[in-house]
């Protein structure tokens, strides 16, 4: 995840000629003072979302793996998952 957006900073000095960059000075020295804060809280918010996105992954992975686990003991004649030692399977299939 990442964050994009605009700064606003018209008191900042471009550099002369190319203008791809600014000049170190007290006016950027200001700007990223008061940024700091923005910064912080941003952090914790970016953290707070990739965690998120990281829990929802998680349950999407598990619910995947229940399920190939689910169809395959379906699938399979009971012979060949006896080693899971799962119990109630056999009552929960047909029988032939």
């Amino acid at each position: 995840m990442g964050l994009e957006g605009i700064v606003d900073a018209s008191g900042l000095n471009l550099t002369p000629g190319t203008r791809s960059g600014v000049i170190h000075d007290e006016q950027l020295a200001q700007l990223v003072r008061a940024l700091k804060p923005v910064e912080a809280k941003l952090a914790v918010e970016i953290e707070a979302q990739q965690q998120a996105d990281e829990e929802k992954a998680s349950q999407q992975i598990l619910r995947t793996i229940t399920r190939a686990f689910r169809e395959a003991l379906i699938a399979l004649p009971a012979e060949e998952y006896d080693w899971f030692h799962i119990e109630g399977v056999n009552r929960s299939r047909k029988q032939p």
